[in-house]
């Protein structure tokens, strides 16, 4: 049972207590009929699911008044979590847009939590909440966006915080890929994508692996996905998306900088990807700027955070 669920409808407030996975998808509704309603309400309102899981009840409280301050022009649900083991099992119900996590916990640490976390999402946004622990490599194994400092001034806490929830409204504003799977219409969010690519005379994505799940696609029994084709020209792919994180490289590929993990001057690595992707030389000058444009956001900020 998750402890208590803020939703904001801006300017107002409004609290309801003990809210469980039965109340969001009550008797006879399926999660995928949850699903489906949830997401279109994020599509028509712009509604997003926040986690604040720490196992201190004021720093919780703390957060979640820091973060109602400040996201003043946003639609957010914000649920907060006493231990990591309560914010794994919700989601299981719930997909997140962002998740702020203490690593100094009781029960299960903030590390196995973010591990576990990005065994279930590898797209939802990551932000560890910590008043001690510091930076190390297998944390950032973990792709955090930010370190969010429980004793940093005040400025440059809420500037942290703004971040963050900038980053959810753009990832919020995604586009919407319509494509075909066994003779079946879907429409896949663009943030699920790791790369697209041309192929036998059509194109191709390839998912990161909640994304089957959310949209119900099973593999069969040698555990391979069936196709998730795009239904318009590569090209034309790539002009929608390229102010959002994508690049292309080649005349075959885009791909989704948020899963970029290796790139030279000619070839580049995506996450969970067993091929290299080569970099086409006429395409080099756009896409390293673009991919340093990507970068200056995510671990800089820009000037708007």
């Amino acid at each position: 049972m998750y402890e208590d669920l803020l939703c904001r409808r801006s300017p107002q407030l409004r609290i309801k207590k003990q809210v469980s996975a039965r109340d969001i998808y009550p008797a006879g509704v399926s999660f995928w009929a949850g699903f489906d309603r949830i997401e279109a309400e994020r599509q028509e309102n712009g509604m997003c699911n926040i986690a604040v899981c720490d196992d201190s009840a004021l720093d919780r409280k703390y957060l979640m008044e820091r973060i109602d301050r400040i996201a003043t022009n946003q639609e957010l649900r914000i649920y907060e979590f006493e231990s990591g083991i309560e914010l794994l099992e919700a989601m299981n119900d719930i997909q997140f847009a962002a998740v702020f996590l203490d690593i100094q916990m009781k029960d299960m640490s903030g590390d196995d939590t973010a591990k576990k976390i990005r065994d279930l999402d590898d797209s939802l946004i990551l932000v560890f909440y910590t008043g001690y622990a510091t930076v190390t490599p297998e944390r950032l194994e973990v792709l955090p966006f930010r370190y969010l400092m429980k004793n940093m001034p005040d400025a440059q806490f809420d500037e942290y915080i703004k971040a963050t929830l900038n980053k959810v409204e753009e990832c919020n504003r995604m586009p919407m890929l319509a494509a075909n799977l066994q003779k079946r219409a879907i429409y896949i969010n663009s943030k699920f994508v790791i790369y697209i690519e041309k192929y036998k005379k059509s194109t191709r994505a390839e998912l990161v692996p909640i994304a089957y799940d959310i949209y119900g696609i099973k593999a069969d029994e040698h555990g391979k996905y069936p196709d998730v084709r795009i239904s318009e020209p590569l090209e034309k792919t790539y002009e929608k998306l390229k102010r959002y994180g994508f690049g292309c490289p080649h005349d075959s590929y885009i791909i989704n900088f948020e899963y970029m993990n290796t790139c030279t001057a000619r070839l580049l690595g995506l996450e969970g990807v067993d091929i290299e992707f080569p970099i086409a030389r006429s395409k080099a000058k756009e896409f390293h700027a673009l991919k340093g444009q990507f970068i200056r956001a995510k671990y800089v900020g820009s000037d708007e955070s």
